[in-house]
């Protein structure tokens, strides 16, 4: 039975200044976020190939800080959106274990990594209503930098690893309003997947001991180009939708599962990788 608690406090500034114009207006925010995560995993392991009872004992200590200002100004049929955003993210993990005879826990791991991420971010937004067209544009331009220290006791993953990029994020749709009723609409945006903390933790969940759950320290992020054709019909009681889509995905996300070739334990290891590029292609 795992035992398990989470205890997060919030903290939150808020400030707003409206303009003598309706819908103009400046906001600005901080937030901060200090969770703990403690963990203890006791389990018995039963099988032809061994019998052992073991532990694990994870704590994870998260510490969120961000800080935020938005502007909105309307003009005649749309309205502009501008600001910035600085996040800065820290999460160190202590793992122990404590193994019993014949156990399937390893031992090469080391007991402690952490994870730091740093996103600095401005961003542009147009939105222009007419009688049949409608636009909004958008740009997000982010730097972000991204450290993983792992504990040198770790046999598998023998560096830490450290990078930085700097992306744009376009976003833009075209709405043709063929009448009342009806629209038509043709969306492209770009966007990142960031693998999470979990996704890079080296150490394994053994909810599952024949199938271990592992992160990879070495993970890069994903980035996915959306591009979407869209029709809405509306009536007075409702609507239906439907849209066509294509998207391209590189560096691709997705878990692999490898047989442990060390052992005739019939393990599984179950590891996110990065899967160089991706098409997907749909409708909805």
């Amino acid at each position: 039975a795992e035992n398990e608690k989470n205890y997060y406090l919030n903290y939150a500034v808020a400030y707003r200044h409206r303009f003598a114009q309706p819908g103009h207006e400046l906001n600005a925010s901080v937030f901060y976020t200090r969770g703990v995560e403690v963990e203890l995993f006791p389990f018995s392991d039963s099988s032809s190939a061994r019998l052992s009872t073991d532990r694990t004992h994870l704590i994870d200590k998260e510490k969120i800080a961000s800080f935020s200002v938005d502007y909105t100004k309307p003009f005649k049929n749309g309205r502009i959106e501008s600001g910035v955003k600085i996040q800065l993210r820290n999460i160190p993990i202590a793992y122990n274990i404590y193994p019993g005879t014949n156990s399937v826990l390893d031992t090469l791991l080391g007991n402690w990594s952490k994870y730091g991420e740093d996103i600095y971010a401005v961003y542009f937004n147009l939105i222009k209503e007419g009688k049949i067209l409608e636009i909004e544009g958008g740009l997000r331009l982010e730097q972000t930098g991204i450290h993983y220290d792992i504990d040198p006791d770790n046999v598998y993953y023998n560096r830490n690893e450290a990078y930085h990029y700097l992306s744009l994020y376009p976003n833009v749709r075209f709405t043709f309003k063929v009448n009342d009723k009806n629209r038509i609409s043709l969306f492209f945006n770009r966007r990142v997947d960031r693998p999470d903390e979990f996704d890079l933790r080296p150490f394994p969940k053994y909810d599952d001991p024949e199938i271990l759950k592992v992160g990879n320290p070495y993970l890069r992020p994903q980035f996915t180009s959306n591009i979407e054709l869209a029709y809405k019909n509306s009536w007075n009681s409702g609507s239906i939708y439907g849209s066509v889509f294509t998207r391209f995905i590189k560096d691709y996300l997705d878990r692999i599962y490898n047989a442990d070739p060390s052992s005739n334990t019939g393990i599984v290891y179950a590891i996110t990788q990065n899967l160089n590029d991706a098409k997907n292609y749909g409708f909805e």
